[in-house]
């Protein structure tokens, strides 16, 4: 089967969880000018009420994107291998780098991923990947943060859960298959199999994050677009901010108060988001540490899964994983 294109101006960005992936799609990929993005804003999708099926930009991208997500047959590969050429088309008469961005192709086992790395190198030929990843520890409490949003603030009324402590979370999510984005070594050799080393390009999210000129900065130079463009759209900008210490601490607490959390889950979800924002502005600061500390067992199992690829990952590409205290 013939690849659609051998063009260095096609770019894969692999969203692993919980590093800006959502902010960089919404307010750099979908507007930079430098960029034909593949993807639609999320603002536009639900604005239209297309819900998940308004993720792409139309439906020949959307086509293009269920191929490589989704398991098809030869025949709608190869299908799919000309819609692809059309989208490229539209992305090069526009004078523009061709961008496409999905956090779902970085989850799941290794066979399923390696699959997608092979699709894409049907659909898109030898294009480059970007791949950026983040310490494990915050990553399992950002991750943590995002459960207690998704299963306790937007739960329904009548299924009244309890929130599990970071260290019940980690225990019960941290398996074969969830634990995938974790293992930053063994994700980018399964994409350099595919496409060489010199096309996979890594790049620490903390170190993005601490960038002075702004997160998207150093993403715009890797993909070999204007910067300061990019540090315009994505300043001061998150579209999936987590919750704070003290939104935290509130919804671990209505597990002591049993009448308080039936009150908490009566209300609309909108109202719940409301009551958490008015507590967080009406307290003081207060430390997260102790409710997103991990206990020496759940610290040494993140340590275990992560560490000697972190070693190695940070030898090979000279990663400042030390410095932004990668277990290592």
């Amino acid at each position: 089967m013939t690849a659609a294109t051998t063009d260095s101006r096609v770019w894969v960005h692999i969203g692993l969880p919980k590093t800006g992936t959502k902010t960089l799609q919404a307010f750099l990929f979908g507007q930079h000018p430098g960029l034909w993005y593949m993807g639609a804003l999320q603002q536009e999708a639900r604005r239209r009420g297309q819900g998940k099926a308004g993720k792409w930009r139309d439906a020949e991208c959307g086509e293009v994107a269920r191929c490589v997500m989704e398991r098809v047959t030869n025949d709608q590969l190869f299908k799919c291998v000309e819609i692809s050429r059309k989208v490229l088309d539209r992305a090069r008469a526009r004078g523009s780098q061709f961008l496409m961005s999905a956090e779902g192709l970085s989850l799941n086992g290794a066979p399923t991923r390696l699959d997608r790395a092979r699709k894409l190198q049907h659909l898109f030929g030898a294009c480059q990947i970007l791949i950026v990843i983040r310490n494990p520890f915050n990553l399992v409490r950002s991750a943590y943060s995002q459960y207690l949003k998704r299963e306790i603030v937007r739960a329904p009324s009548w299924r009244m859960p309890t929130a599990m402590t970071i260290d019940e979370w980690l225990l019960r999510s941290f398996d074969e298959r969830r634990s995938a984005p974790y293992q930053h070594l063994q994700y980018a050799e399964t994409i350099e199999s595919v496409f060489g080393t010199d096309s996979v390009h890594v790049a620490v999210f903390e170190s993005l994050r601490s960038d002075p000129e702004g997160f998207g900065v150093p993403v715009c130079r890797i993909l070999g677009i204007d910067a300061e463009v990019g540090a315009r759209l994505t300043r001061d900008k998150r579209a999936n901010p987590g919750l704070s210490g003290r939104e935290i601490r509130y919804l671990q607490s209505l597990n002591r108060h049993p009448w308080s959390r039936l009150k908490f889950n009566l209300t609309q979800r909108k109202s719940r988001f409301e009551r958490l924002r008015i507590l967080s502005e009406a307290e003081a600061p207060s430390d997260m540490s102790g409710m997103m500390a991990l206990q020496e067992e759940s610290a040494k199992a993140v340590c275990r899964l992560t560490a000697e690829g972190n070693r190695l990952l940070e030898s090979r590409r000279g990663l400042p994983l030390h410095e932004f205290g990668y277990p290592l």
